[in-house]
């Protein structure tokens, strides 16, 4: 899902920025390499090669439109890893009162059990 998102992400800022032909062609790219994929590693991946495939169709095609959008619109894109770094420390600052949620809900199944 996180790469279908970045890539109609990409694909939607190609079409504003009038490259429809990239945008219209991409998930052609990712048709030819899913397909690819699943042909030539059915035999040893069995039905894991189809979502094996899809995901590495997706992965190129986020690669061709991130490369033709960096080229082409002339902005940087940067990824702050802040974000995670903030969203780490909110998760370890709440886990003692989910912690606390999760064992004072289990009170009654333990309390069943016991008795």
């Amino acid at each position: 899902m996180i790469l279908m998102i970045w890539t109609s992400v990409f694909s939607g800022a190609l079409n504003a920025y009038k490259h429809f032909r990239i945008a219209a062609l991409s998930p052609a790219f990712r048709a030819i390499v899913t397909i690819f994929y699943i042909l030539t590693m059915k035999g040893q991946n069995g039905v894991h090669s189809i979502v094996e495939g899809y995901i590495i169709g997706e992965l190129t095609r986020l690669t061709i439109l991130y490369t033709i959008f960096k080229v082409t619109s002339g902005i940087r894109i940067k990824f702050n890893l802040s974000f995670f770094k903030r969203a780490y420390n909110f998760a370890l600052a709440s886990s003692y009162l989910i912690l606390g949620m999760v064992f004072y809900a289990l009170i009654p199944i333990i309390n069943n059990t016991v008795l």
